[in-house]
């Protein structure tokens, strides 16, 4: 009977509409405990906002009151620290005959008796010792009671008073900014530790950081409004104030207080020297009363949300699913007459999303496979002319370098019959190279092979120019077994030869130099030809780095694009030249990006290449 029931339920739910399940869920588990929630929370958070407004004035209270206390203490607990210091009696208690035996005692004993407290106490301001041994200079932390001094508020206010320590507030007259005289709270101790060393008067005035009593009373301000009140009832600090120099008068208590309502008042430990200190917390009623009254327009708020954003989804939800349920049942039907259209729809990724998504794979997979038919065809036929084509630039590629290397070899032949040394000399060289330039196995090569090819194009050229043409190269040996790109000097070289030397008188001379510079290996080809101006340079430079260019200076281009490729901005190229004196190309690339070649490579070059 219960399967039967749950099975009828079941059928029961399953007739019911998906708009009206979504119209129940809604009304059930959305509507009426939204509203009901809501208003039991507001009676809640109301009560919850007294007790915690009075829970927050008493921790704010008590926390700034230990703050403050902990604050002055550290530093009073300093002031015995440094009373107990008999060294520092003995100094100060000295009559000195001179100001140069003070300065002497100052600079073995006293200089650092009192700085090394500062950076380890940051709520230390700062800190003198004063006494009335005329024999001291004033400077530093030491200081003279003068007659200047003795007017102060704080030297008479101790004089006045027997206690060992005192606390005292008052308004210093002689700061920086004589305009606007700084509020001080220093902590004053009589340093009468040892009797035997009571020549002289000496008290140690300990002044606290402001700034540090201004962020703890303005760390609650959330809360409470603070007043630290001195044993006068006059007012030292206020969190109203953002700065310890707001007002010069420090303000009677009773003044301030004026018509607010609720105050704390904290005592500030019970040591005699912080005897009649006290912290008062203001609080304004008025605030606790416009957090309930906020609370409640919070919790209306609430509810009106609350309700409107779930009938917005219901609404959004409901259409989503109709909208693409009705999409993908009339695309499917064009499935049937043969029409593999993708559904463009966002697919989303729940159900609906994933059903859309895999019919848009399905019908993607269909028109892949009909058109791969086509295409595959089409492939083979391209694969095949390409393969043709190849072969037939291999064959010619082939046929030239054979036929010219032949002719060479025929024309050596006669040449060393003949003995024409020079003849057969320059043919070698021409053999070599053009075998260099055609069997390009390796890209990189060492310095020392790159240089030597680099001297058969130059023997070649002083052939053409005998002399009128010359060349000098100045290598450190210690370089040539770096490794650099292939074809990275002659083109430079052959740059010089054909655009350097024109309408050049004279010998002409090329100068090349290899050498390691400050972690760098430096490499620059020099000829004293005509030169060139900073516009013609500029022109240079800028076609180096174009993307398209089929100008002159096409050797610099290409030498640049392959030091780029290879050592990307690591590499330094530069142009430097001035007219009717000559052109400098130079480029440098670090150690540390360079490949060195192993020590069993053969460093003649030349023997090698003719055993080829």
């Amino acid at each position: 009977m219960a399967n039967q029931s749950i099975k009828g339920f079941n059928n029961i739910i399953n007739d019911i509409p998906l708009k009206y399940k979504f119209l129940l869920i809604y009304l059930l588990c959305v509507l009426i405990p939204i509203i009901a929630i809501n208003l039991f929370f507001n009676n809640q958070v109301s009560q919850n906002i007294r007790i915690r407004e009075q829970e927050n004035i008493a921790i704010s209270m008590n926390r700034a009151t230990v703050e403050v206390t902990r604050t002055i203490e550290e530093l009073v607990g300093l002031s015995y620290t440094i009373s107990t210091d008999r060294a520092l009696y003995e100094a100060m208690d000295r009559t000195y005959e001179s100001p140069l035996e003070f300065y002497q005692a100052n600079d073995t004993i006293l200089r650092n008796k009192l700085k090394v407290h500062l950076p380890v106490h940051p709520n230390l301001l700062e800190l003198g010792i004063y006494t009335n041994n005329d024999t001291i200079a004033s400077g530093g932390e030491y200081f003279y009671l003068d007659k200047q001094l003795r007017e102060t508020s704080w030297y008479k206010k101790l004089q006045s008073s027997t206690d060992q320590v005192m606390v005292y507030a008052y308004t210093n007259q002689a700061s920086l900014f004589p305009n606007k005289p700084a509020r001080r709270i220093s902590i004053i101790y009589r340093l009468d530790y040892f009797l035997e060393l009571r020549t002289y008067d000496k008290y140690l005035k300990i002044d606290l950081s402001m700034d540090k009593m201004n962020d703890i009373l303005n760390s609650e301000r959330d809360y409470l409004e603070f007043r630290l009140v001195d044993n006068n009832d006059r007012i030292v600090m206020s969190s109203r104030q953002m700065d310890s120099t707001g007002s010069p008068e420090m303000q009677p208590l009773m003044d301030d207080l004026g018509d607010e309502t609720v105050h704390f008042e904290r005592a500030l430990g019970s040591a005699n020297y912080m005897r009649g200190w006290k912290l008062i917390g203001i609080s304004n009623h008025n605030e606790v009363s416009d957090g309930v009254t906020q609370s409640q327009r919070f919790t209306i708020a609430l509810m009106i949300v609350s309700t409107f954003i779930p009938t917005v989804l219901i609404v959004i939800i409901l259409r989503s699913y109709h909208y693409r349920m009705n999409r993908l049942s009339r695309q499917m039907k064009k499935v049937r007459s043969g029409r593999f259209d993708p559904l463009l729809l966002t697919e989303g990724k729940d159900e609906i999303g994933g059903l859309i998504q895999s019919y848009n794979l399905m019908t993607g997979m269909i028109n892949s496979l009909i058109n791969d038919v086509y295409k595959l065809e089409i492939q083979k036929k391209d694969l095949e002319l390409e393969r043709v084509r190849a072969e037939l630039n291999f064959l010619q590629s082939q046929l030239n370098p054979h036929f010219l290397f032949n002719t060479l070899n025929a024309m050596l032949v006669v040449s060393t019959k003949n003995e024409y040394t020079q003849i057969t000399d320059i043919i070698k060289n021409l053999s070599l190279i053009l075998r260099r330039l055609l069997s390009w196995t390796d890209d990189l090569v060492t310095l020392q092979e790159e240089v030597h090819f680099t001297e058969m194009y130059l023997q070649i050229e002083k052939f053409r120019f005998r002399e009128r043409f010359d060349y000098t190269l100045t290598i450190d040996e210690s370089v040539l077994l770096y490794t650099i790109p292939k074809m990275s000097i002659q083109p430079l070289v052959e740059n010089a030869c054909k655009h350097g030397f024109q309408a050049t008188r004279g010998i002409r001379n090329i100068h090349i130099t290899a050498q390691v510079t400050e972690g760098k290996l430096v490499v620059s080809v020099g000829d004293n030809g005509m030169g060139m101006d900073e516009n013609r340079i500029q022109e240079i430079i800028e076609s180096t780095r174009a993307t398209d260019y089929s100008g002159t200076h096409v050797g610099i281009r290409n030498v640049y694009k392959r030091l780029e490729l290879y050592y990307d901005g690591y590499v330094d190229f530069r142009i430097e030249s001035r007219l009717g004196r000559g052109t400098q190309v130079e480029f440098s690339i670090p150690l540390s990006h360079i490949q060195r070649a192993g020590s069993d490579i053969d460093r003649n070059i030349n023997s090698s290449q003719e055993g080829r």
